[in-house]
C-alpha cells in the first residue's frame, strides 16, 4: 500500500512508513525570477542556521525524588532536538512535545519515535492527532513494537510554525518503573514558500536524518532561522471536549465572522460574559439551512473549534446561557436567551459542529439559533473565478491591476494586470457624491481570470484592491481588504467593484473605497 500527498508519497509495508519520495515535479528551491518573496523578519538569527540547533529544554517534571518501584526516569533523546531527563510516577500520564519555531513555513516532515512498551503505553485517545498544527497527517502507532511513525506533506497550505508549536505531541501512560529511553528520530523536515506564480520553492532542513548545512546559502532562504525545544509535563487529569462552530456564510454586504468566541454567563449581556476564543480550523461544513435566513447563504461555512478543559466544561455547564459571538462585534451572535447546551452538558456535543438554522427576531444577526450536527467537516474546494472592476472615467489611466498580499505597502504585494472587457457599467452621480475627483457615468469594466490556487491565496490575504496601471498611488486603500465583507472571492463572480468613497479626503486618490454591485453580463 502507499499513502500519497501533494509533496510526496510514503510506501507502507507491514505497518511501517518508509522514506518520503519527493516527486521531481516539485523543484528544489531556486532564485525566483519574478519577485523575491518577503522573508519573515520576526525572528532575527544571531548566527547562521547551518547545523542542528541545540536549544534549551523546557521541562515540567514531577517534584518527587526518584524512588525505585515508584517512579520512572525518562530520558528523551533525539538526532535533532535537545535531550531531556524527567521523572514521573507510575500511573501518571505524560505529555511529551517536540517544539519547532521556524521563520519559514513547513512543507513536510517525517519522524519515528521508539519507546519501551513495558514501561510506557500510548494514550491513543489523547494522541489521536500527533501533529496538531499540520494537515494531511499520516500516523501509524505500533504499540506492540513500541514504535510510532508519522509524516505530513503539503504544497499549498504550508504549515506556520512561527512562535514555536508542537511538531509532535504524544501522551504516554506510565505503566512501569525504573529507567527508560524515548528516542525521537526526525528523518525529514523541509521549509519553503510559494513564489509569485504560486510555485512551491522548498529546501530540506533535515534529510535522511541529517541536518543540512546549506539552507541559508540558498537564494530565497537567506534569512531562515529555526529553534527547537522539548517539553515534558504531567498531563492534566480528566478528558477534554472539543466543540465546533460553523461561522455564517453571510449574504453580500453583511459582516463576515472572521473571529469567534464561545460566551457563557448568567445574564443576557454578552459584553459582560466570560469568553473562550475559538481557532479557525481551515475546514468547512455544508449548511443547506443557510438559505432559510435573509442574512446568510447556503453552502460551505468555515469551521472554528475550541478544546475545552474539564474546568471550562463545568463553568459553561453551570452558566445559565451559552452561545457563540463574533469576537470583533458583539452585536453578531446567537440569541442571548438561547442556550447552546440545550439542557445538557456541553461535553455531550464533543466532536459535533453547531449549525445556525433560524433566528428569534427579524434582525436575525443578534438572535441566531441552531442545532448540533455530526456533519462531515472537510477542506474547502476552491474554483477559478473572474473578478470585475469598474474603472472611473476621471483621474484613472493605464488600465487597471488587481493586487493582494499581507503587506499594506503596495510595492510589496502581488499585482495582476486586468483586461478591458469591452463592457461598461452605469454609475450614478449620487453613488460618488462624496468624492471630489470622480463623477458618475459609463465606467469601463476590467476583468481578471483567477485560478483556483490564486483564489485560495487571495482568500487568505490580509489586503487586496485595485490600482491604476500608470500609478500605484491611484488605488483603493491598501490598509483594507475589498473582500472583507464576503466569505470568499468566489462569492463575487457576478459582481463588479465600484469606487464610491475614500478613507482620507486629503489623499482621496490613494484611499478609495467602494462597493460590490451586481453586474452579470
Amino acid at each position: 500500500n502507499s499513502v500519497s500527498s501533494a509533496v510526496g508519497a510514503y510506501n507502507m509495508s507491514s505497518g511501517d512508513i518508509t522514506s518520503l519520495i519527493v516527486p521531481t515535479t516539485a523543484s528544489q528551491a531556486t532564485q525566483p525570477t519574478t519577485a523575491r518573496p518577503t522573508q519573515p523578519t520576526t525572528v532575527r538569527p544571531t548566527q547562521p542556521t547551518t547545523v542542528r540547533p541545540t536549544q534549551p529544554t523546557t521541562v515540567a517534571p514531577t517534584t518527587q525524588s526518584p524512588t525505585q518501584g515508584t517512579n520512572l526516569n525518562i530520558s528523551s533523546k533525539s538526532n535533532y532536538f535537545s535531550n531531556a531527563n524527567v521523572t514521573f510516577k507510575k500511573g501518571d500520564t505524560v505529555c511529551l512535545e517536540y517544539i519547532v519555531d521556524s521563520s519559514m513555513n513547513l512543507v513536510n516532515a517525517e519522524w519515528t519515535l521508539t519507546y519501551d512498551n513495558t514501561k510506557l503505553a500510548v494514550d491513543k485517545e489523547r494522541s489521536a492527532k500527533l501533529m496538531p498544527y499540520v494537515t494531511n497527517e499520516v500516523t501509524n502507532i505500533m504499540d506492540a513494537k513500541g514504535t510510532i511513525k508519522s509524516n505530513f506533506s503539503e504544497i499549498q497550505n504550508l504549515a506556520d510554525f512561527s512562535g514555536g508549536k508542537a511538531l509532535a505531541r504524544v501522551y504516554f501512560n506510565v505503566i512501569g518503573t525504573g529507567d527508560t529511553t524515548v528516542d525521537f528520530n526526525l528523518k525529514t523536515l523541509s521549509v519553503g514558500y510559494l513564489d509569485s506564480n504560486y510555485n512551491l520553492k522548498f529546501k530540506p532542513v533535515v534529510r535522511g536524518g541529517v541536518a543540512q548545512t546549506d539552507v541559508t546559502s540558498t537564494p530565497g532562504f537567506e534569512n531562515f532561522t529555526i529553534k527547537t525545544s522539548v517539553k515534558a509535563a504531567k498531563a492534566t487529569t480528566g478528558s477534554t471536549t472539543t466543540v465546533y462552530f460553523a461561522a455564517p456564510r453571510v449574504a453580500p454586504g453583511r459582516t463576515v465572522w472572521s473571529d469567534v468566541d464561545i460566551y457563557y454567563a448568567n445574564t443576557t449581556s454578552v459584553i459582560k460574559s466570560n469568553r473562550i476564543h475559538m481557532k479557525d480550523t481551515g475546514l468547512v461544513v455544508n449548511n443547506p439551512d443557510g438559505a432559510k435566513l435573509k442574512t446568510t447563504r447556503r453552502g460551505d461555512w468555515h469551521v472554528f473549534s475550541a478544546e475545552l478543559t474539564e474546568a471550562q466544561v463545568k463553568a459553561i455547564d453551570s452558566a445559565k446561557y451559552a452561545g457563540f459571538v463574533y469576537a470583533g462585534n458583539y452585536n453578531l451572535k446567537t440569541s442571548a436567551k438561547f442556550d447552546i447546551k440545550m439542557g445538557k452538558s456541553i461535553a455531550d456535543f464533543d466532536g459535533q459542529v453547531f449549525l445556525i438554522n433560524a433566528a428569534v427576531t427579524n434582525s436575525e444577526i443578534d438572535s441566531y439559533t441552531g442545532a448540533w450536527s455530526k456533519a462531515e467537516m472537510t477542506k474547502p474546494e476552491y474554483k477559478a473565478t473572474t473578478l470585475k472592476f469598474a474603472v472611473p472615467t476621471q483621474n484613472w489611466s493605464g488600465g487597471a491591476y488587481f493586487y493582494y498580499g499581507k503587506s499594506s505597502v503596495i510595492t510589496e504585494v502581488n499585482k495582476i494586470a486586468m483586461k478591458d472587457s469591452g463592457k461598461t457599467i452605469s454609475v450614478p452621480d449620487s453613488l460618488v457624491s462624496s468624492l471630489k475627483n470622480y463623477k458618475g457615468g459609463d465606467w469601463k469594466v476590467y476583468t481578471v481570470d483567477l485560478t483556483a490556487e490564486q483564489v485560495e491565496a487571495i482568500d487568505n490575504s490580509s489586503v487586496s484592491g485595485f490600482c491604476s496601471g500608470n500609478s500605484i498611488y491611484v488605488k483603493t486603500t491598501s490598509t483594507r481588504n475589498v473582500f472583507r465583507d464576503y466569505n470568499s472571492v468566489m462569492d463575487l463572480e457576478n459582481y463588479a467593484f465600484v469606487v464610491t468613497g475614500c478613507t482620507n479626503a486629503a489623499k482621496e486618490k490613494s484611499s478609495l473605497t467602494g462597493k460590490w454591485r451586481w453586474s452579470k453580463f
